[in-house]
């Protein structure tokens, strides 16, 4: 019995692993889902633009408070200037008492062997006038007594109130310090809620302007938008996009200069260097889906679908300087879907580019059906073309677009 269910099992194993599972397989979607992931996306613009109106208030907040410390360190410094006068001031004071002390002493030190005040005090007429010289002696005694105590009382006032004064304005330097740390924290943050606004909102365009073509195509809202519109050819291998050219910058980390400052960012592509004007081909069969005109990060872009291979790919064309397709073309490996840009005389409206050159992206799916445009998974999907493309390495000029390095 057991060497039964042993047997079953093997043959249950070797049936599930004949079994091909597509590694690319995609959920069948509808235009109103498309619709329904716009109005999700509008949501997360919303809530973005929430968080950047809190932290700028936020921000007002700290700078406010840190203006108030500039304020008080600058009271601090009048009062220091103050403490300063009145010190020279009772230098002068404490000089004159140190004066009265050293006389009253000198009149009370001992001479010839006998105590001063003894001696005036003997010198009375009768009894009255000794008593009254006595009570002279005293009084003259305890002054000095106060006198000393004023004069030692007045050094520590000023030596404490010197103290306070340090204390408090050291206080609220360390103060000022952590509320500048705030506001650079705060402003990091800032900066990465306004670059994530930015990329939703192109997502919004991209996804409405998707919309309005499969709309434009005459998709039903519950229809399955792979059913409608321009049915994308296959193909099993892709192009380079350039018929010459160089790899430029690879494919992931990287760091470079621009407008004036060092950029490290995640390449999400490769960059191939060409002359403006020169010729961009489809990297394979497909059809065009998406366009963006002069966008001030990429310029002209385009997005083409393609199916190679029994998967589902989107290549990106970026910094165009002409675009000689329109979206839903059909197009083939030898059709020319526009030309290289890049330089700042041909596009000057593309604030990301460092000279003439074809942003070239693979992603996996089709982007704004599978998935949003210029979002999270958009940039995770993007795989490194050199993997589907014979690319020579960074720096090989090439003069064709299929011989094999």
């Amino acid at each position: 019995m057991k060497k039964k269910i042993f047997n079953l099992v093997i043959i249950l194993v070797l049936l599930f692993s004949s079994v091909v599972i597509p590694t690319d397989y995609v959920e069948a979607k509808t235009l109103q889902d498309l619709i329904n992931e716009l109005e999700k996306i509008k949501k997360e613009y919303q809530a973005n633009q929430d968080k950047e109106q809190l932290t700028n208030k936020e921000m007002s907040n700290i700078k406010s408070n840190i203006n108030n410390i500039n304020v008080k360190m600058q009271e601090i410094s009048q009062e220091i200037i103050q403490l300063n006068d009145d010190i020279r001031k009772l230098n002068v004071e404490i000089q004159n008492k140190d004066k009265e002390i050293k006389d009253i002493i000198n009149f009370l030190q001992l001479s010839n062997g006998e105590s001063a005040y003894l001696e005036y005090a003997f010198g009375a007429q009768d009894f009255t006038d000794f008593i009254y010289r006595v009570a002279i002696t005293e009084q003259l005694s305890s002054y000095n007594d106060k006198l000393i105590a004023e004069y030692n009382q007045m050094i520590e006032d000023n030596i404490q109130k010197e103290k306070d004064l340090k204390a408090k304005d050291e206080s609220l330097k360390v103060e000022q310090k952590n509320l500048e740390g705030q506001l650079s924290k705060l402003g990091n943050q800032l900066t990465e809620i306004y670059e994530i606004r930015i990329d939703l909102k192109d997502a919004i365009k991209q996804q409405e302007a998707f919309i309005k073509t499969y709309k434009d195509m005459g998709c039903k809202p519950h229809e399955d938008i792979s059913n409608c519109g321009n049915k994308i050819p296959s193909d099993n291998v892709f192009w380079r996009p350039l018929n010459s050219g160089t790899i430029s910058s690879n494919f992931g980390g990287r760091c470079f200069w621009l407008n004036g400052y060092w950029h490290c960012d995640n390449h999400h592509g490769i960059d191939l260097a060409a002359n403006v004007g020169t010729p961009i081909y489809a990297s394979a069969n497909g059809v065009v889906k998406n366009i963006i005109y002069k966008h001030i990060c990429g310029g002209n872009i385009v997005h083409v679908y393609h199916f190679v291979n029994g998967k589902y790919y989107t290549t990106e064309y970026m910094h165009l300087y002409q675009v000689y397709v329109k979206v839903g073309d059909v197009v083939t490996k030898d059709s020319v879907i526009g030309t290289v840009g890049g330089a700042n005389w041909a596009t000057p409206w593309d604030g990301c580019s460092t000279g003439a050159h074809l942003h070239f992206s693979i992603l996996n799916g089709r982007a704004g059906q599978d998935y949003m445009f210029y979002s999270n998974t958009f940039y995770a999907r993007a795989i490194n073309p050199a993997t589907k493309v014979n690319f020579p390495p960074k720096g090989t000029y090439w003069s064709n677009r299929t011989r094999y390095y």
